[in-house]
């Protein structure tokens, strides 16, 4: 009896094991070899959003937007079954069949003690496997209020 009382219950271990929440998410689009726009776009927890537009996007430079915060929710769970334990790059060594003029996507969790985890995946990657994480990226991206941000799409943009 005595044990039990002095053994943390499995609720409170549970807590105690559980990740510290994400509390910013970014989607970065990276170059190609092309007009593929290059920006990135940062959204808080609490709907905050930062836009920067490198190339090839309607907006240059540094841009402010918010989204409700179910809008981060969304994307948190849209992403969350291809967000890594340690950084991850899915590039050409983990390709069968890679094309080199392709952008990429980076995506970039940082949870609420301020560690970052991320996911680089080169859309150069023709493998079927990584379709999945590219849709769930594009669909998140889509959640963000930024397409007027990012303008017309190009031929090799990351779709």
């Amino acid at each position: 009896m005595l044990g039990a009382l002095a053994t943390p219950s499995a609720s409170a271990l549970a807590q105690a094991e559980a990740p510290a929440g994400t509390a910013e998410i970014t989607i970065a689009a990276g170059p190609c070899f092309g007009s593929c726009p290059v920006y990135s776009a940062r959204l808080s927890a609490n709907g905050t959003g930062r836009f920067v537009g490198t190339r090839f996007v309607a907006r240059i430079g540094e841009q402010s937007f918010t989204a409700d915060p179910s809008v981060f929710r969304e994307i948190e769970e849209k992403l969350a079954p291809y967000r890594p334990m340690a950084d991850r790059r899915i590039g050409p060594e983990e390709c069968e069949t890679f094309r080199t003029d392709a952008p990429s996507w980076t995506v970039r969790w940082v949870d609420r003690t301020g560690t970052p985890v991320s996911l680089a995946l080169s859309l150069g990657c023709q493998d079927v496997r990584y379709v999945p994480i590219a849709e769930a990226i594009r669909a998140a991206r889509d959640l963000m209020p930024i397409a007027p941000l990012i303008g017309k799409a190009t031929r090799q943009q990351p779709q």
